[in-house]
């Protein structure tokens, strides 16, 4: 299981966001995203009233969620934009990738 934890300067443990697992975290615009294994895009305002608890803001299409485990999944920001990058391999020698942008809706589009 992946945890997802934060330590303020000056602090001596760390806190722990939710009690979940992740599969990919990134830092953007002062809160950290990340996708959970329920595939589920996820976000934590550290600095606000509420610094342990993950807000659900949207789920990963249906055919990353039916054939999850053969899917390796990034979100990441570029070009100023938050993505969500899919990679599977196909056949054991090449790779298929999409892309999601987070649109201001909080939704997947392509």
């Amino acid at each position: 299981m992946r945890k997802l934890g934060f330590a303020p300067y000056g602090d001596k443990a760390w806190t722990t966001i939710d009690n979940a697992s992740y599969l990919d975290v990134t830092y953007y615009k002062d809160m950290f995203y990340a996708i959970n294994d329920f595939y589920y895009i996820m976000a934590c305002d550290v600095r606000g009233d509420n610094p342990t608890i993950a807000q659900q803001l949207t789920q990963m299409p249906s055919h990353i969620q039916k054939f999850g485990r053969g899917w390796k999944l990034y979100i990441l920001e570029s070009a100023g934009a938050l993505l969500v990058v899919e990679r599977k391999l196909i056949l054991g020698f090449r790779c298929q990738r999409e892309h999601y942008q987070m649109d201001r809706g909080q939704t997947l589009g392509q």
